[in-house]
């Protein structure tokens, strides 16, 4: 037993349906399975997110592919089209929004399937591989009444009736290593949140048929038989009944015959072609298990040869399908003749018997188990059936060949099918070829037609041309019927010959028209339609959409049928409105401008179309943001409405700061020797008359040369007041009264006026406080000017000084040392004094 491969799968929605919670069960069959070969039960589902698993086929790298405009009419597949439910396998690519997955991202990216790197377009070894998927995921769902289609639903159709299965990438939007995932409860959610469910290529395989179809109806891997389960097979711990949840949601496909002799479908004969043998056959599904499907032949005794088929394999190998063959054989009293149920294979290979008499026989078709491997249980899907027996013999031929006994003239002999003629069924045509058998039944006179396929039922059985073909009426009473006779093709089929689908080929550029997918005969006008890159689908040439002036062409929708200027068309900041005549101008909100650099971008928006100004610097907000000039600048009202907004723009340079390109306040940089003028602060524009002002060092700010303060004559410089602003001679002199000037509140010098007979001390002028003592020198008339006038002698006027003890040693008029000399008796006493000259 090998060891239980767990996946999961987005068709969990079926139990939405049946309103159910079946769990997940997935089982192989024991090594002792038929030769070669084990099976794999399929899965029900737990109710949450769910997972496919990828560990089983490795995984590729990621591409970075984005979503292409591809055909989706290049492959069209349709299991049952008339179903109620339909399973969708999106191989289209797409763009997810809106759904529970963009909780992780606000849009996925799925890209179309692809193998050979061109997502433009779909090979046809990628037909071939979807053909495959879709006919496997098919086989899975066959007993159910649901369609299997890589058909998009109408536009209106309820997500409650169809799931949608995107497949294509890497899921590189989706951590793990998860071949797919998919929510539970999705299938009939009438909202669509849920879906779709995605199957990720990239992860399987890569791009494994096998594996992908394995990971859309959660199969085993690996494994060449795949049925649904409730835990009939060895070492099962699952034991839910799967087929009964299913079927309970959306009920059994049709049936194409009976389970008994009474309801039995009775098989049209064909001659085989070399006059000796008829070939009767049928197909259908094989639905609730263990009901076998009962079709009824007309023979004549001799050996009969039957076998039975599933869906062939794909790539002739790789098997797909879900049922085990068996098959009775019975007479019209339902004696079993011949039992066939072979071990070591599926199918019912050809196996001959005898019929021992002309008559009704008929097949019993079923499903079967392996004993100890798995039960009849799971048997379920597509079978075809086929019948060879002895043709009827012409007796006139025989009759001919055989010389004894000769002929008897005039003997009227049997009844023939001419000889009647042969009221053959409405629908059908008598068959020439059998004008002279003497067995006269609808299956020997009786030529099938299109019309009529069964002769030996009642009731017309209308040829059944594939999905994609449309009835030939014109040749409804012709036959045999076969595919080139009684088929027309179609936009999606133009070659009813072919066993895949020819979709007819618009030109490039131009789009599929769905609407028309199984109308004939096919041609450019009925099965393409125009799109925005190709409104003429008459011509080769690509002739895309004009847009109105105004607008530009809508790239994304490059592909999109049925153009018109809303769909062809985006709206521009110069035209706003593809719908209306004219240009409609997005309208910025106040405080912004026209962007004209984006004039022709779009879609149009504020952000789009509008440009800041230093009015309004945020044009996606409703109230104006003005342009925050920093402290130290000063508002431009001259730049109101003008943009980008910047400092440079929506400022204006001040004293305070006067370089708007650097951070921080930036002061006026006054030139050496003069001081920053306070009382400007904020004037601007910024200059040195305005933001300077002059010093005791420099008195003249407009030149480059320091102009120092000049004080009054017999002041000198206050060196302490170097940087004082304004310069007076208050701030810039020592105004010290001086012996020059004594009073400095009135104008000019006012020189220190000595004592009557004292002289001004021109040593002196220009040192204070002025004093008499300072500013004044004693004289022959005032030998001391510190004196009041009593003491100054005055009396001394025109008095010689010279005694006779008295010697002038100076001449007059000039300070002189006079020496006086006195004797005394024993010394001799000299003595010096300094003695006015005039005396």
């Amino acid at each position: 037993m090998e060891q239980l491969i767990f996946l999961q799968h987005f068709i969990d929605v079926l139990q939405a349906l049946a309103r159910l919670q079946p769990t997940m069960t997935a089982v192989t069959a024991a090594a002792s399975a038929k030769p070669g070969e084990q099976a794999a039960m399929k899965f029900m589902w737990f109710p949450q997110l769910i997972i496919f698993d990828s560990t089983q086929t490795g995984s590729a790298a990621a591409a970075n592919v984005s979503v292409s405009s591809i055909d989706a009419a290049a492959f069209a597949f349709t299991s049952r089209p008339g179903a109620p439910y339909k399973l969708w396998l999106d191989f289209v690519g797409s763009v997810i929004t809106g759904s529970v997955w963009n909780l992780r991202a606000s849009t996925i990216l799925i890209p179309p399937y692809d193998t050979d790197g061109d997502v433009s377009t779909f090979s046809s070894s990628e037909i071939n591989d979807m053909q495959a998927i879709c006919k496997a995921v098919a086989e899975d769902y066959a007993p159910f009444n649901i369609d299997v289609t890589s058909i998009p639903p109408p536009a209106d159709a309820s997500p409650a009736t169809y799931m949608r299965v995107a497949i294509g990438g890497g899921g590189e939007w989706f951590s793990g290593s998860a071949g797919g995932v998919a929510y539970k409860n999705a299938f009939g959610n009438d909202t669509g949140f849920l879906q779709p469910a995605f199957v990720f290529p990239k992860r399987l395989g890569p791009d494994n048929p096998k594996h992908i179809w394995e990971a859309v109806s959660h199969e085993g891997y690996y494994q060449p038989l795949t049925q649904w389960s409730k835990g009939e097979y060895p070492g099962a711990n699952n034991f839910e009944d799967d087929v009964a949840i299913i079927s309970s949601g959306i009920g059994w496909a049709p049936a194409a015959a009976g389970s008994s002799i009474a309801a039995a479908a009775m098989m049209a004969s064909m001659p085989s072609g070399n006059g000796i043998t008829s070939i009767a056959a049928a197909d259908g599904v094989l639905a609730a298990a263990g009901t076998p499907a009962v079709f009824g032949f007309r023979a004549v005794q001799g050996l009969a040869t039957v076998s039975a088929n599933g869906i062939v394999p794909w790539a002739g190998t790789i098997p797909q399908t879900d049922v085990d063959l068996a098959m009775n054989i019975t007479d019209a009293q339902g004696n079993v003749m011949r039992s066939v149920d072979p071990a070591d294979t599926l199918a019912i290979p050809a196996n001959s018997f005898v019929l021992p008499a002309d008559g009704t026989y008929y097949i019993w078709v079923a499903g079967t188990g392996l004993a100890g491997n798995y039960s009849s249980y799971g048997s379920m899907g597509q079978y075809f059936l086929q019948v060879e027996y002895a043709a009827a013999v012409d007796p006139q031929q025989a009759a001919a060949q055989s010389p004894s006994p000769p002929p008897q003239v005039g003997s009227p002999g049997p009844p023939t099918c001419s000889q009647l003629p042969y009221p053959c069924p409405a629908g059908t045509l008598l068959n020439p070829s059998n004008a002279t058998y003497a067995v006269v039944t609808n299956d020997v006179c009786c030529l099938p037609t299109c019309t009529d396929t069964v002769v030996a039922k009642s009731g017309n059985q209308t040829y059944g041309c594939a999905n994609d073909l449309m009835f030939n009426a014109a040749n409804a009473l012709t036959g045999p019927p076969s595919n080139t006779l009684c088929c027309l093709p179609t936009c999606t089929d133009t070659d009813v010959t072919q066993n895949s689908n020819q979709p007819w080929p618009c030109k490039p550029g131009t789009a599929a028209n769905r609407a028309a997918a199984v109308m004939g005969p096919p041609s450019d006008a009925l099965c393409c339609l125009p799109t925005c890159q190709d409104t003429n689908i008459t011509t080769a040439a690509y002739e895309g959409w004009m847009c109105p002036r105004g607008n530009t062409f809508k790239q994304a929708n490059a592909n999109k049928p049925s153009p018109s200027d809303s769909l062809c068309c985006v709206a521009t900041c110069t035209d706003s409105n593809v719908t209306q005549p004219g240009n409609q101008s997005w309208t910025c909100p106040a405080g912004t401008l026209n962007n004209a650099a984006n004039a022709m971008q779009g879609p149009p928006s504020n952000d789009l179309c509008c440009m800041p100004t230093c009015t309004d610097r945020f044009v996606s907000t409703p109230l104006n943001q003005s342009w925050p000039c920093a402290p130290g600048m000063l508002v431009n009202a001259a730049s109101a409405m003008l943009g980008p907004p910047s400092d440079a723009l929506c400022c204006l340079a001040t004293c305070t700061d006067w370089d708007l390109s650097l951070s921080g306040s930036q002061a006026y940089p006054c030139k050496a020797g003069t001081a920053a003028n306070r009382n400007n602060a904020m004037v601007s524009p910024p200059s040195n008359t305005a933001c300077c002002a002059p010093t005791c060092t420099d008195t003249d700010i407009t030149t480059l040369a320091n102009d120092s303060w000049a004080c009054p004559s017999g002041y000198p410089v206050n060196l302490q007041n170097a940087s004082f602003s304004p310069p007076s001679d208050a701030a810039c002199c020592l105004l010290q009264p001086t012996c020059r000037d004594r009073d400095l509140l009135q104008g000019g010098n006012h020189t220190w006026t000595c004592p009557a007979g004292t002289l001004p001390n021109a040593a002196n002028a220009l040192a204070g406080p002025p004093s008499d003592a300072l500013c004044c020198t004693a004289t022959c008339t005032d030998r001391d000017v510190s004196r009041q006038a009593s003491v100054q002698g005055a009396t001394h006027a025109h008095k010689t000084c010279v005694t006779s003890n008295t010697l002038v040693i100076a001449a007059p008029c000039t300070p002189q040392v006079v020496v006086r000399l006195s004797i005394e008796a024993w010394l001799l006493k000299i003595s010096f004094a300094a003695l006015p000259t005039q005396c």
